[in-house]
C-alpha cells in the first residue's frame, strides 16, 4: 500500500490527448480540460481559443490506478486503463462526472472503446478482416437511453469502388457446380454474444436451391470471411440465390440481399441486385451473378452486406431474418473455353496440387477424361488422372483402365478391379486371360474377372495350372455361389487341385456337397499317390457318403499304406457303433497305432484299445496311454503307473505332463515316494518338483532347496558345474516356481558367487520376480559383464 501512495503522489499527470490530463492522487483522480466542462466541444463545433483550463473530479472508483488514458471530448467520455483494468468515464455538460463501464484486460473478450466515434465494442471471435484487423461487434454509443446499439449505415458510392448490378440468371457459359468448390465461409454477425459457437453456414454452399441459411439479425453489416485455397485465388465470378429458396412462402417471408461489398487483394467491388427479386418473375430459385471486369486475386474473401429487401413478416417492424440459398464463387478455370486443359495445365506447373485437383475431375465427361488422359505426359498429370480413372465405371475407360492395371501402384489395383468387375468389362478381361502372358499382369487381372461371376471353367483351369500365384487367386478370389459348379466341372481334376476340398468344401455347404458327390463318382487312381490322395481328400471332406468307397478301396487294394491310409479315413466319416466295434479288435500294431491317433472324440474308448497300455509295441503303448490322457479315462493311471515308476521310461517325460491334468489324484503317493528317493537324477526330481509346485505340495519346497544347496556346493569343481548345466538350471527353475520369500537368500548368495554363466543368465530372470526381493530389470545379457552383474546383484540386495 505505501508503495501504491509513494507512486500516485510521484507520479506525472497522464497526458489523455485533446488538451485533457488526468491527475490521479490521494485525493483523488481529476481531469483537467482546455475548455470548461459547460463547453466541451462538441461535433463540427470548434473549441473557442484562449478557454481557461478547468478541472472535473471524477468519481471515486476502488482500484482505479490508471496508466494510459484516452480524452474523447466530442463525446464527452474518458478511457482509462491499467495493466489489468479498464474504465469508461462520462462527463456531463455541467461537470458531473460518472462511471459509465468498466471491466478486465484479461477477460476472454474484453471490451474496447474507439476515442475517435465514442464507441465501446468487441472484438469478433469468429474471424479478423482481409489486412488482419478486427472485425467490430456490439457497437454501442452513448444515447439518451445509455448504451445504445449503433446502427450500420450505407457509405453510398466512395471513390475507387466500382459498382456492379447483379444479372439474373447463372454466369454463362459455367456449370452449376464450378470446378473448385466454394468452402463455407466465417459468419460475422453485427451483434454476437458468443454464449454459443455459430454452426458452419454449409447450407449456403451445399448446391441445394430448396434449403437456406438464415442469419440472427436482419443482415446489414454482418460479414462473411472466406480463407481461399490456392484453386480460388483467381475470383471472376460470383452466383447468390438471395432469399430463402425452401418455398414461395419462405422466400417472400425472409429478406433478401440488395447490395454488398467484396473485398479482396486490397480491391472492393459494390454489387447491386437492380430490383427486389420477390418482385422478379422466376426468381424463387433463379440465381443472380455477377462477373468482374477483372479477377479478384487474394488468398483472403470479405463480403459485407449493406442493404437488404426487407421480408414481408418483417415489413412492419423494420426487423427480421435475412436468408441466402446459395452463394457460389467462380475462377478462371470456370469461365475458360477448355475448363479441363485450364485444370491440367495448373496441375502441370504445380498451381493446383493433386488432392486439389481430384474432386475436380469427378464432373468431366468420359471422352474428355479419356482425351485428357492419352495426352497427358507429366507424371503427376499422368498418376493423378490415373487415380481418377480408377474410380470410374464406364465402358469407355475399359482399355485404358486396363494399360492402367498393368503398372498401376498397389493401393490403386484394388480401386481398378472393383471398376473392371462390372459387367461391360468381362470381354476385353477374357481376351487377355492367357496363360502364357504375364503371370504378374494376369494375377491383377483375375480377381475383377472372377467377382464378375460364372468363370468360364476351362480358361479359369489353365490358369490356375499355369503358375501357383494364379491358383492362390482362383483360391480366394473365386465367389463362393460360383463354387459348386466350378467344382462339377472340374471334377475329374478334383485331386489335382486340393483347395477344392482343403479350403471351398470346409467353408461352404453347397460345395462340400459337390465335392463328396464328385469324389464319390471318381474312382480312385491307379498310382499309389493317386489312391492315397483320393483317400485323404475323403478324410477331409468327412462325408459318411464315402465310406462305402472306402471300405471297398481297403478291401481291393492289399498295399499296407493304402489299407491304413483307408482305415484313418473310416474314422473320419462318423462310423457307426458297431462298424467302430469291429474295427477296434484289429491286431496288427500298425493298424493299431492308425486307431489310436484317429479315434472319434465323440466314442467311448473300448476295452480292447484301453488293454493297448499294455502293448510290447511301445509306439501302440504311447498311443494308448496318450489317448487315454487326453480324455482323461479313469484307465490312464493305472496304465501309466508302470511308465512312471522308471524316469529312464521314454514316455516318462510325456506322461507326467499329462498328469497335471488327469491322473494325480491316483498317482500321488507313487509320484512322491519316486520324489523322496534320493537315488532320483537331478532332471526328472526338478521336472516332479514342477508337477507339485503347480499343485501346492509346499511340502515338496524343502526338498528342492535341500537339493539345490547340495547341487551347488562351494567344494563342487566348476568344471562339474559345467558339465551339468542342465540339472542345475532345471533344479533352479523348480525351486523358484514355489515361489517362496525365503529362498530368496540362497537365490541372492547363488547370484554372488563366480558360477558359470548360464547358471547366473537363469538367476537373472529368477531374481526380479522373486518374492522377498525388489530386484530391478537386469540390463540386457548382464551376466556375460562381472562389472555389470555385481551392480544388478548390489540393487538387489539393497532393496531387500
Amino acid at each position: 500500500m505505501t508503495h501504491l501512495l509513494l507512486t500516485l503522489l510521484l507520479s506525472a499527470p497522464l497526458d489523455c490527448g485533446a488538451g485533457a490530463t488526468l491527475e490521479v492522487t490521494p485525493a483523488g483522480a481529476v481531469l483537467r480540460m482546455v475548455a470548461g466542462p459547460g463547453a466541451l466541444p462538441r461535433p463540427g463545433v470548434p473549441a473557442r481559443p484562449g478557454a481557461l483550463p478547468r478541472a472535473v473530479t471524477l468519481p471515486a472508483t476502488e482500484g482505479f490506478a490508471p496508466t494510459a488514458c484516452a480524452w474523447s471530448a466530442a463525446h464527452g467520455l474518458l478511457h482509462a486503463t491499467s495493466e489489468r483494468l479498464q474504465w469508461l468515464v462520462r462527463v456531463e455538460p455541467d461537470g458531473r462526472a460518472a462511471l459509465a463501464r468498466q471491466g478486465a484486460l484479461d477477460a476472454p473478450r474484453p471490451w474496447r472503446f474507439d476515442a475517435a466515434t465514442g464507441e465501446v465494442y468487441d472484438d469478433s471471435p469468429a474471424a479478423d478482416r482481409c489486412d488482419g484487423s478486427a472485425i467490430r461487434v456490439n457497437r454501442r454509443r452513448w444515447g439518451k437511453a445509455g448504451w445504445e446499439p449503433v446502427p450500420f449505415i450505407s457509405v453510398g458510392p466512395v471513390a475507387g469502388v466500382v459498382t456492379i448490378p447483379a444479372v439474373k440468371g447463372p454466369p454463362p457459359g459455367v456449370r452449376r457446380r464450378p470446378w473448385f468448390p466454394t468452402p463455407p465461409p466465417a459468419v460475422v454477425e453485427p451483434e454476437d454474444d458468443s454464449s454459443d459457437e455459430p454452426p458452419a453456414p454449409v447450407r449456403l454452399t451445399d448446391h441445394n436451391a430448396t434449403s437456406a441459411w438464415i442469419s440472427a439479425g436482419p443482415g446489414p453489416g454482418l460479414t462473411l470471411m472466406w480463407r481461399l485455397p490456392p484453386t480460388l485465388r483467381r475470383l471472376r465470378a460470383l452466383s447468390v440465390l438471395p432469399g430463402h429458396g425452401g418455398d414461395e412462402a419462405s422466400f417472400v417471408g425472409h429478406a433478401r440481399l440488395r447490395t454488398f461489398t467484396l473485398t479482396a487483394g486490397g480491391r472492393t467491388v459494390r454489387v447491386e441486385l437492380p430490383a427486389d427479386p420477390r418482385l422478379v418473375l422466376g426468381s424463387h430459385h433463379v440465381p443472380w451473378h455477377v462477373v468482374f471486369p477483372e479477377a479478384l486475386d487474394a488468398n483472403c474473401l470479405e463480403l459485407t452486406i449493406e442493404r437488404v429487401w426487407p421480408g414481408k413478416a418483417a415489413a412492419d417492424t423494420g426487423e427480421g431474418s435475412l436468408a441466402i440459398s446459395e452463394l457460389t464463387l467462380f475462377t478462371g478455370v470456370d469461365l475458360a473455353a477448355d475448363p479441363v486443359a485450364e485444370v491440367i495445365a495448373g496441375l502441370a506447373d504445380r498451381t493446383f496440387t493433386p488432392a486439389q485437383v481430384l474432386p475436380a475431375l469427378a464432373g468431366v465427361p468420359d471422352e474428355r477424361f479419356l482425351a485428357a488422359w492419352e495426352g497427358a505426359s507429366d507424371p503427376v498429370v499422368k498418376k493423378t488422372l490415373g487415380d481418377e480413372l480408377a474410380r470410374r465405371v464406364s465402358p469407355g475407360l475399359v482399355p485404358a483402365q486396363l494399360e492402367l492395371l498393368a503398372w498401376a501402384a498397389p493401393e490403386l489395383v484394388d480401386r481398378l478391379q472393383k471398376s473392371l468387375a462390372a459387367p461391360h468389362a468381362r470381354d476385353a478381361l477374357f481376351a487377355r486371360l492367357r496363360p502364357d502372358a504375364d503371370p504378374a499382369y494376369l494375377a491383377r487381372l483375375l480377381p475383377p474377372w472372377l467377382a464378375g461371376g460364372a468363370p468360364e471353367p476351362d480358361r479359369l483351369l489353365a490358369l490356375a495350372r499355369a503358375h501357383a500365384t494364379l491358383a492362390a487367386v482362383t483360391r480366394e478370389g473365386v465367389r463362393v455361389a460360383d463354387r459348386p459348379a466350378l467344382i462339377t466341372a472340374w471334377c475329374r481334376e478334383l485331386l489335382t487341385l486340393p483347395f477344392l476340398f482343403n479350403h471351398w468344401a470346409r467353408k461352404d455347404p453347397a460345395s462340400h456337397d459337390a465335392a463328396s458327390a464328385c469324389l464319390a463318382r471318381l474312382r480312385p487312381p491307379q498310382s499309389l499317390r493317386g489312391r492315397l490322395t483320393w483317400l485323404q481328400a475323403a478324410a477331409t471332406l468327412a462325408d459318411p457318403r464315402l465310406a462305402h468307397p472306402v471300405r471297398r478301396l481297403a478291401r481291393e487294394d492289399a498295399t499296407p499304406a493304402v489299407k491304413l491310409q483307408a482305415l484313418a479315413t473310416l474314422l473320419r466319416l462318423k462310423p457307426t457303433p458297431r462298424a467302430l466295434a469291429r474295427l477296434a479288435g484289429t491286431s496288427r500294431p500298425d493298424a493299431q497305432v492308425v486307431l489310436l491317433a484317429g479315434w472319434p472324440a465323440d466314442a467311448p474308448v473300448p476295452t480292447e484299445l484301453a488293454a493297448l497300455t499294455a502293448s510290447p509295441w511301445l509306439p501302440v503303448r504311447r498311443a494308448a496311454l496318450l489317448l487315454l490322457a487326453d480324455r482323461c479315462d479313469g484307465r490312464f493311471a493305472e496304465g501309466a503307473r508302470a511308465v512312471l515308476a522308471d524316469p529312464a521310461h521314454e514316455l516318462w517325460y510325456p506322461l507326467l505332463e499329462r498328469v497335471k491334468t488327469c491322473g494325480y489324484a491316483a498317482l500321488r503317493a507313487d509320484l512322491k515316494k519316486l520324489y523322496v528317493d534320493t537315488k532320483l537324477p537331478d532332471e526328472p526330481f526338478a521336472t516332479l518338483a514342477q508337477l507339485f509346485a503347480v499343485k501346492r505340495e509346499a511340502w515338496a519346497a524343502d526338498v528342492v532347496a535341500a537339493r539345490v544347496r547340495r547341487f551347488f556346493d562351494p567344494k563342487t569343481p566348476r568344471a562339474t558345474l559345467e558339465e551339468r548345466v542342465t540339472a542345475g538350471t532345471w533344479l533352479l527353475r523348480a525351486l523358484a516356481a514355489f515361489a517362496r520369500p525365503v529362498d530368496a537368500p540362497l537365490f541372492l548368495a547363488l547370484a554372488r558367487r563366480p558360477l558359470p554363466a548360464p547358471f547366473l543368465e537363469v538367476l537373472a530372470s529368477i531374481l526380479p520376480d522373486a518374492p522377498g526381493l525388489r530386484c530391478p530389470s537386469p540390463p540386457p545379457r548382464c551376466w556375460r559383464d562381472p562389472a555389470s552383474w555385481s551392480a544388478f546383484v548390489t540393487s538387489c540386495a539393497n532393496s531387500n
